[in-house]
């Protein structure tokens, strides 16, 4: 999808954090997971993924096109449902 055409809106994060350092990552491996929009072209989740794709220049991203009559439901599965790692399997993936 052109990612001029993938329009955010209202979110709940504000803070994007290290976005340079996803970059680097997505340089280096790739876009591991595909942005998620609705049909209609509006972002769902993958907004820190889209501003890392802007900073490396890409004009087009791939997405998953979700129907979704409330957006927030998909940025809350997205960010809310999921477990990070705990520090020490962190520590292991790191060494």
């Amino acid at each position: 999808m052109d990612i001029g055409s993938i329009k955010v809106g209202d979110r709940y994060r504000k803070n994007m954090g290290d976005i340079a350092s996803l970059a680097t990552s997505i340089d280096k491996l790739g876009l591991l997971h595909p942005l998620v929009v609705t049909p209609d072209g509006a972002l769902i989740a993958g907004q820190r993924r889209l501003e890392a794709l802007r900073l490396l220049g890409w004009t087009d991203a791939p997405v998953t096109v979700v129907d979704l009559e409330r957006i927030v439901d998909g940025e809350h599965a997205e960010n809310m449902l999921r477990k990070d790692l705990h520090p020490l399997e962190e520590a292991e993936a790191i060494q």
